[in-house]
């Protein structure tokens, strides 16, 4: 199955065919879906990709079941083929500051902010490691931000409930975030070391949790103290940050 060039102001429409057609069982097909979206992402990279983007979504709750089953599914199939097929070509054209950077950025910043903790886990991260790592970049700064805030969410919901539930979603949203840092570098840690100095090593926070989670936060402090030692040795503004830290919650260097 070949797709001819068409003009740009009717491509994105042409690109949601192929998309559509994702949604058969049958292997073969799937295999000339994914051909053609290849060719479509050699045509115009951002475009395509940025389509594909959309369709990672949440689904809207008004559908009726049926409609979001099949949006569902729908959108785990096009976050597999990003995740896989598509892969090589994020990391080609996904250069340093480019637009197709920013739109991939754009499109995880949009989608972290309203997936639950299983699917940014299962979805967002692979695809956040086939970007480049560029250094300092706003939309970076603002994916983390958009993960620290469904931490507060999490932290604000554990101090309240106090359920085993709500202690789990707390730690696996503190995990996701610092993944983003340690895992896939997609910033530097500062705004995480300044999250957990400003808002997680506090006395009234820590004294509203149980022994348990209270260890659980130092340990993963710790961990992002062990991360900046070894990989940001010399940052003058992250060693302030670590000195500060480590003066509101010393036990972080003696685990």
């Amino acid at each position: 199955m070949t797709f001819l060039p068409c003009p740009a102001e009717f491509f994105p429409v042409f690109v949601h065919q192929p998309i559509l057609s994702f949604m058969t069982d049958e292997r073969s097909e799937v295999d000339v879906v994914e051909k053609a979206l290849l060719e479509h992402i050699e045509l115009d990279a951002r475009v395509t990709l940025g389509v594909l983007c959309e369709q990672t979504a949440p689904v809207d709750s008004s559908l009726d079941e049926e409609e979001r089953d099949i949006r569902d599914k729908l959108r785990l199939t096009v976050f597999i083929f990003l995740i896989t097929g598509a892969l090589p070509s994020i990391r080609r054209y996904a250069k340093p500051n480019s637009p197709l950077e920013d739109l991939m950025l754009d499109s995880l910043i949009g989608v972290a902010a309203q997936v639950d903790g299983r699917d940014l886990n299962r979805m967002l991260y692979p695809i956040s490691l086939a970007l480049p790592k560029s250094g300092p970049s706003p939309k970076a700064d603002a994916l983390m931000q958009t993960l620290l805030n469904r931490v507060t969410i999490a932290a604000r919901n554990f101090v309240k409930v106090k359920s085993s539930k709500s202690s789990l979603e707390f730690e696996d949203e503190l995990g996701s975030a610092m993944n983003a840092v340690i895992s896939y570098e997609i910033t530097s840690p500062l705004a995480l070391l300044r999250y957990f100095c400003n808002s997680l090593t506090g006395k009234i926070f820590l004294q509203q949790l149980p022994p348990v989670s209270q260890r659980v936060v130092i340990e993963r402090l710790s961990e992002v103290i062990d991360f900046c030692q070894k990989s940001y040795p010399s940052d003058p503004e992250i060693l302030f940050c670590q000195w500060k830290v480590v003066d509101a919650c010393p036990g972080a260097v003696t685990l």
